[in-house]
């Protein structure tokens, strides 16, 4: 699901991001061996061969928790050891602080309703100076997580900005510190009146 900010009694729906999400989940296997040295090793690689949807969750525009619009969410993540889900605002920091949130999902009774989804805790993120990003600084999209238990967050950047704002996958703490910068190629990066690089809402999304 992708819902921006702006105009209008729209709604915030979960229906395109978690729901087939959690429905992925349902249909992981494992698969194929890696070469290590002279001995292969089993590694677990995570794919899907079906999908069920479970339903669908919506709120509405305006819906804030702990003083912060949850509108925009627009990537989620399943952390299974702890059974929570992580969800990346992609608010650019005009409204509240750029942010991710900690959701509670019960899928017990095998479907998504009304009252199954628990918002637990909202984390600001926090650049290498271990400050907010300024507005119009980052553009959230993405977020996944990593098996050392950080988090991975994209920002398409923005091609209309003066100076342009280059896109970004970055390296997260829980506590929504930027540990890591990793390197984007330079395809990816927009130069001025579009001469290389993405186009202004075709950058990176996930």
């Amino acid at each position: 699901m992708q819902h921006r900010y702006g105009k209008g009694q729209r709604m915030i729906s979960f229906v395109g991001m978690l729901a087939l999400l959690v429905a992925l989940l349902a249909g992981l296997s494992t698969q194929t061996t890696a070469q290590t040295g002279d001995t292969p090793t089993r590694r677990t690689i995570q794919s899907t061969t079906d999908s069920e949807f479970l339903g669908e969750v919506t709120f509405e525009t305006g819906f804030t928790f702990e003083d912060t619009e949850v509108g925009g969410l627009s990537g989620i993540t399943y952390d299974a050891a702890n059974d929570r889900y992580y969800a990346v605002s992609d608010d650019p920091s005009e409204r509240n602080p750029a942010r991710f949130y900690t959701l509670s999902i019960d899928l017990s009774d095998g479907s998504l309703n009304d009252g199954d989804i628990t918002f637990d805790a909202v984390t600001t993120l926090l650049d290498e100076n271990g400050d907010p990003f300024p507005a119009g600084g980052i553009d959230p999209e993405g977020i996944a997580l990593s098996s050392e238990g950080t988090l991975y967050i994209s920002s398409e950047g923005d091609a209309s900005a003066d100076p342009i704002i280059d896109p970004f996958v970055n390296e997260f703490g829980m506590d929504g510190q930027q540990t890591r910068t990793l390197s984007v190629t330079q395809k990816f990066c927009p130069m001025p009146r579009g001469h290389r690089g993405c186009a202004i809402t075709w950058r990176l999304k996930a």
